[in-house]
């Protein structure tokens, strides 16, 4: 079922809503027609075979929004056989007659391509004419176009000032699509201000957004601990970007508490560090949670099946390391292939590391050294100061002072503190 926008009339009978500034009636004029207008009160009770008669009629006489209500039924095939062109056709009529709700509806129309072939510059067209005519919702819609990239023929002035009007008239999602326009542009004291008002009637992104803003130290904090307070808001109101950061910031000084909001990121599966934070906790054990090395793997596990090659990489090391579990280089090796082949940079290296020394396989120095050189191009820098080694290292069979040397400085441009004293110690000219 498909239900736009019908109109302010529709919207007061059976809302109870406030009737926008768009209807061009007055509040005594709605009530008459309201008392009087078969129309109205068809679609109201949803006798929609009488409300396709009696719109039909009043439709007849230039009402508007009875022309919208009758595309309504051709679009849901209420209480008539279904025809989204048809509807279409209607919708359009009521928005060139001057009915911005009807304008609405074509825009979306044309945004989608239902019932009319796709148009974003048609669907800007009659969202701008709607918003032109004090419409909220084309205001926000244009808003929307604008943040995705998509608007392309209003100057972002224009979407401003539509929307600066209804968040002044108290349109919380107006309020918090100018914070993110704001923000985009980097007017951070703009950004919050806008951001405040929709946060202030517990819009979760809005409080995220304003809390990132406090954290990050873009506006001065408005009372002490605010960052974490919005946070924790947004996340008790399931935003999961929050649910992730407030879970990570608890999981540094109570465990314990954290455990539900991680839990909750992990599940979305676009935030794989709280997985991988989850299983930590339970592989060493914190204030709290008692140490449960079984289901830290089985986290790991369920993840990497998922695909997140992050956590496969982090099971090799579990294998690898024998901490948590015995020690199997049968299955290190496994994972840290399986992730390297997924352009996992570290465990490229690492891969590459057993390879070399023949940990859990044969050795194979040169398949090591095609894994070095793929992790090292991903921007590993372990990895060039383990190609450093194998060119510098008899024992590998590889010796090129020149090589090892470009290897160990490229690592220590990367920062790496190992290649800096090696560089420092060893004579590449003499091999010493």
């Amino acid at each position: 079922m498909k239900l736009r926008y019908l109109g302010a009339m529709v919207s007061f009978i059976s809302l109870g809503m406030a009737v926008p500034a768009a209807a061009q009636q007055s509040a005594a004029e709605i009530a008459e027609i309201t008392r009087n207008n078969e129309c109205f009160q068809n679609f109201k009770d949803k006798n929609y075979e009488a409300a396709m008669v009696s719109c039909q009629k009043a439709a007849d006489h230039g009402k508007l929004e009875a022309v919208n209500l009758l595309a309504a039924m051709y679009e849901n095939g209420w209480g008539t056989e279904k025809d989204i062109s048809k509807a279409f056709d209607y919708y359009k009529s009521a928005a060139n007659g001057g009915l911005s709700d009807a304008m609405v509806n074509v825009a979306t129309m044309y945004e989608s391509g239902e019932g009319v072939a796709a148009d974003m510059h048609e669907a800007q067209f009659y969202y701008i004419k709607a918003a032109r005519a004090g419409n909220a919702v084309a205001a926000r819609n244009i808003a929307n176009l604008y943040l995705a990239g998509k608007a392309t023929d209003i100057p972002e002035g224009e979407v401003i000032s539509y929307l600066a009007k209804s968040a002044e008239a108290g349109d919380i999602k107006a309020a918090a699509s100018l914070g993110q326009i704001f923000l985009n542009n980097k007017d951070y004291q703009q950004a919050a201000r806008y951001l405040t008002q929709s946060a202030e009637k517990a819009d979760p992104a809005s409080m995220y957004k304003l809390a990132k803003l406090y954290q990050e130290g873009k506006v001065p904090a408005t009372e002490p601990k605010i960052a974490e307070t919005l946070l924790k808001g947004a996340a008790d109101n399931k935003y999961v970007p929050a649910q992730a950061d407030y879970g990570m910031l608890l999981a540094k000084t109570d465990a314990a508490s954290a455990l539900s909001y991680l839990e909750e990121a992990a599940k979305s599966k676009e935030h794989p560090e709280c997985t991988e934070e989850l299983a930590f906790i339970y592989l060493e054990g914190r204030p709290g949670v008692p140490q449960d090395a079984k289901k830290g793997i089985e986290i790991l596990e369920a993840a990497a099946k998922d695909k997140d090659f992050n956590a496969t990489r982090l099971l090799g090391n579990v294998y690898y390391d024998g901490e948590f579990t015995e020690k199997d280089l049968k299955k290190a090796i496994g994972y840290y292939k399986t992730a390297a082949e997924n352009k996992d940079a570290s465990a490229q290296n690492s891969y590459a590391e057993m390879l070399l020394n023949g940990e859990g396989t044969q050795p194979d120095i040169g398949t090591a050294i095609s894994w070095f050189e793929t992790s090292a191009r991903n921007g590993n820098a372990a990895a060039y100061r383990n190609l450093g080694e194998v060119y510098y290292d008899p024992k590998y069979g590889r010796v090129d002072m020149d090589k090892s040397y470009s290897y160990f400085m490229k690592a220590r441009d990367l920062g790496d503190q190992d290649s800096i004293v090696i560089i420092l110690q060893r004579d590449f000219r003499t091999n010493k």
